[in-house]
């Protein structure tokens, strides 16, 4: 028979309790007291012997007292292996978007991952708790994002956290609030804006002998071209296929599994479109399949940033500020048909493949003089009262 292991262990000065939480694993020694306090205690007259039975019940409190905290601690570690930790859950997530999804998409989930640790560190799914958004928030406008910016990196967290929800990850949808943005006029591009950039990329294409740039300029040349006369995505463009482009019907078909929100749509081609189209197309390589193709089949452009930092570069140059690089062509389409052509919004509204005729409005610019009008219409004199007739 095997003898009964001692509940306590008193050492020269120290009392030693013995517990065993797991089963599986060796009983933790856990000091409890010295072994001054457990003969002797403090009272109103001063210091003074334990008896047996005080010496008994002062131990038991403190084995049971440290007791419910292991088992505390065991239940919460039990309850954490239960559940993944939110790194390997968003591997598995981006996992999957890499099938589904564009490159560029798939790389701001991994970079939404990356900034999540490092500001939150790694931590059980179920863990998860509004401080962690929070933390996130602060991390980047401590670093200067603007709140579209902020908004945009959140929209990809809920995004992640309904995912978790439909995998049954959660017991109940998660909702993340986004920071207030003021609403701003839309920056667009004039006229002139946009002649001085045709000018200066055909004459770098001109000028330059090397076939990298000479490439490069090219691309940025029917980068614009596309953009400016039909306010497509970036995204759109850079997964656009030479074989969506019906110059018999004059129509530019969206389709593929990129495509954001995944609404189709078919664009018509423009006069100033077709004619640069009809000389491009001319031109191109056997096998190339994409709009903006290398000459061998494949992207050009691994990433639309690749496309946006030229555009950013031109546009420095030309001393146009405040404008987004490639998204100004979408903003400058999207006002000039509401505001110039004066077109129905519902119209332009399927142009540009919004899913909410708000955000369409937002390119919709305030009628100055309507307003004026208005406002002088207004005054604070008294009507005169008709005369009754006697």
């Amino acid at each position: 028979m095997s003898r009964k292991r001692r509940k306590y262990i008193f050492t020269e000065t120290a009392v030693i309790g013995r517990f065993r939480v797991n089963p599986n694993k060796l009983p933790r020694r856990i000091k409890l007291c010295d072994l001054e306090d457990y003969q002797y205690k403090i009272t109103k007259r001063g210091r003074s012997k334990r008896s047996k039975t005080e010496k008994v019940h002062y131990l038991d409190y403190l084995y049971n007292e440290k007791l419910e905290y292991l088992l505390h601690e065991k239940a919460e570690e039990d309850r954490r292996l239960q559940f993944p930790l939110i790194s390997e859950v968003m591997d598995r997530w981006i996992a999957g978007r890499e099938a589904t999804r564009s490159r560029l998409t798939v790389r701001e989930s991994t970079d939404l991952k990356r900034y999540y640790l490092m500001v939150n560190d790694d931590h059980p799914l179920c863990d998860f708790s509004p401080e962690n958004v929070t933390h996130l928030i602060d991390y980047f406008e401590g670093i200067g994002n603007a709140p579209y910016t902020v908004n945009k990196r959140l929209q990809e967290l809920q995004t992640f956290l309904n995912w978790c929800y439909k995998l049954e990850y959660f017991d109940r949808p998660i909702k993340i609030d986004r920071v207030k943005v003021v609403a701003r006029e839309p920056v667009t591009l004039s006229h002139e804006d946009e002649r001085k950039l045709v000018k200066r990329i055909k004459k770098l294409l001109k000028i330059n002998k090397s076939v990298r740039y000479k490439t490069t300029y090219r691309m940025q040349l029917r980068s614009y071209y596309m953009l400016a006369f039909t306010g497509m995505r970036r995204g759109e463009l850079i997964n656009l296929k030479l074989s969506n482009i019906d110059m018999k019907n004059d129509i530019i078909e969206i389709r593929g599994e990129h495509i954001k929100e995944g609404r189709e749509k078919d664009i018509p081609i423009s006069p100033v479109l077709k004619t640069y189209l009809e000389k491009d197309l001319d031109r191109r390589k056997k096998g190339e399949v994409w709009f903006l193709d290398s000459g061998r089949g494949d992207h050009y452009f691994k990433f639309a940033d690749n496309l946006t930092a030229g555009f950013k570069k031109h546009l420095n140059k030309l001393g146009v500020k405040g404008i987004k690089p490639l998204h100004g062509f979408r903003a400058t389409v999207a006002s000039r048909l509401l505001n110039e052509e004066n077109y129905d919004i519902s119209h332009v509204r399927d142009l540009l493949g919004h899913s909410d005729i708000k955000t369409t409005l937002g390119y919709k610019k305030k009628d100055l003089p309507k307003l004026r009008e208005a406002v002088s219409s207004l005054s604070n004199k008294k009507k005169k009262k008709r005369k009754k007739k006697s």
